[in-house]
């Protein structure tokens, strides 16, 4: 029973896609009031872009593109990483790249979603850190589970306590204010990168410990990969996820989660054909049961736990050529998140996090087709339904006290 409903969820999802933006809109009002965009930003990840063919000839500054996408699309909370390899200057931390993107965030109230690994910060290789502890550790293309023991463990807890304190040294008690979450390691059990490595579950409670000593009035956020990878399933790193809350939620029994779910379709090396008839989180469900989902949601009645679609793909992968480019396209992949996670019947505001806003940007500065400004229109008009439903609901909650 499951393959025909899932398949028929997907047509309906295709096909519903393709309607007028007016028509969607009307149609979809209920669940598009309930999804608010925000949006994960790399400066490393634009300066590649910049030093592409394409853009050659742009020099934007990392915070000024930032700035773009605060105010033109009305993006107001970003996820930035601070990767290992980049801050560590021998026997200090060096803030210097990521200063006036922070600066930028603290001076404009950006909410800011910090990913500080110190194994895991997102973008590719996805494993940041220093080349020497690489080498003293070796490079096997072999999954390596990172204990709670050991030089890695070790290192790791120094580097971030000096990073910790390199952050108040730097920016002062405002930055700490403006951090709503911070995650350590990005797809925290998901072996996928030019280094196989993961955490233990044991190495990231620790770090996440040691983290939130230093936030604790943030969130703790951590993401599930949901990858079309055999061996990055759903259920595995579900598994190791609910144990981890476990045990997280017995040091601080205060603790407050958010679970980012990344949704990719379009994926390189898959055929053509393949990417719109399967995406990573049917793939999931097809291997391990429909009710995968179920049971995601479920844990927001066992801790205090909010969920986000961490990563909804908005560029292309490698050999695509998108998504990101065509309106069709984010509407198919608004409409599968929504299916599959139900967010129809959400009493709360469903945060979907885009993936690729860096090349989005850039495509806006230089000349954009209609598709390009009828997305960038249509993520305004989405943000505006969500901030007025919010808004209405706080009213009636404040007459009804």
């Amino acid at each position: 029973m499951l393959v025909p409903v899932m398949f028929r969820n997907m047509m309906q999802a295709y096909f519903d896609s393709l309607l007028d933006t007016s028509e969607f809109l009307s149609k979809y009002s209920m669940v598009l009031s309930k999804i608010n965009f925000s949006h994960s930003f790399s400066p490393e990840h634009l300066e590649y872009l910049m030093n592409s063919t394409n853009f050659q000839r742009l020099s934007f500054r990392s915070y000024e593109i930032l700035d773009f996408l605060h105010k033109e699309l009305d993006l107001q909370s970003v996820r930035i990483g601070i990767r290992w390899n980049k801050v560590f200057q021998g026997d200090f931390i060096d803030l210097s790249y990521y200063s006036d993107l922070i600066r930028y965030c603290i001076a404009n109230n950006v909410r800011v979603h910090l990913n500080i690994g110190p194994i895991k910060v997102f973008r590719w290789p996805e494993i940041h850190v220093p080349d020497e502890l690489v080498r003293k550790v070796g490079n096997s293309f072999k999954i390596f589970e990172i204990p709670n023991k050991g030089l890695i463990f070790e290192k790791s807890k120094l580097y971030l306590t000096s990073l910790f304190e390199a952050f108040y040294k730097t920016f002062g008690d405002r930055f700490f204010d403006i951090v709503e979450s911070v995650q350590n390691d990005n797809e925290v059990f998901n072996p996928y990168g030019r280094l196989r490595w993961i955490p233990s579950i044991d190495f990231e409670k620790d770090m996440i410990t040691l983290t939130s000593q230093y936030f604790p009035s943030s969130r703790i956020f951590i993401s599930m990969s949901g990858g079309p990878q055999f061996y990055t399933l759903f259920r595995p790193e579900f598994e190791k996820i609910v144990r981890l809350l476990e045990d997280i939620q017995r040091i601080k029994p205060d603790a407050k989660f958010t679970l980012g779910l990344n949704y990719y379709y379009k994926i390189d090396g898959y055929p053509e054909f393949a990417n719109m008839c399967i995406d990573n989180f049917s793939f999931s469900k097809l291997v391990y049961g429909h009710n995968i989902f179920k049971k995601i949601l479920q844990l927001k009645g066992k801790f205090d736990l909010d969920i986000e679609v961490s990563e909804l793909q908005f560029e292309p992968w490698g050999s695509k050529t998108s998504p990101g480019s065509s309106l069709h396209e984010f509407l198919y992949a608004l409409l599968r998140v929504s299916q599959d996670l139900d967010i129809s019947q959400w009493n709360d505001i469903c945060n979907i996090r885009l993936w690729g806003t860096e090349l989005f940007a850039l495509r806006l500065l230089t000349s954009p087709s209609q598709e390009i400004l009828d997305i960038k229109n249509l993520i305004i008009h989405i943000n505006t339904m969500s901030a007025t439903s919010s808004r209405s609901k706080s009213e009636k909650s404040l007459y009804s006290d």
